[in-house]
């Protein structure tokens, strides 16, 4: 199944452009991810450092973060905050105009 671009009548786009799109999609999805995070990362601040078990060690600080980190991700893989429709809807037009070299971009290395 091609995608199609809503502009003047339904345009089937190259597997370039779809490649491109698709790291589009997933790019802007971790940027939602990391936009959520931070009042995540935030609301943790609050706690207090001790809890009814004793005080929090290393280990159960750096689990929290990252569960938080996790929580985000999450959240925003559901489009829930809609942040990531909105950069993809900006940014299409300049990502299909460079798709040769937008399918190519790595998007390894930024998050899972």
């Amino acid at each position: 199944m091609a995608l199609t671009i809503p502009l003047a009548g339904p345009q089937t786009l190259t597997p370039e452009q779809q490649a491109a799109l698709k790291n589009l999609h997933k790019v802007a999805t971790q940027f939602e991810g990391l936009f959520v995070g931070m009042p995540l990362r935030e609301m943790r601040k609050g706690e207090p450092d001790e809890t009814i078990f004793g005080k929090k060690s290393n280990g159960e600080k750096i689990f929290s973060e990252m569960l938080d980190d996790q929580r985000a991700q999450a959240i925003a893989n559901t489009g829930s905050f809609g942040i990531a429709a909105m950069l993809e809807a900006q940014l299409r037009p300049a990502v299909l105009a460079n798709a040769g070299h937008e399918a190519q971009s790595s998007t390894r290395g930024l998050l899972p």
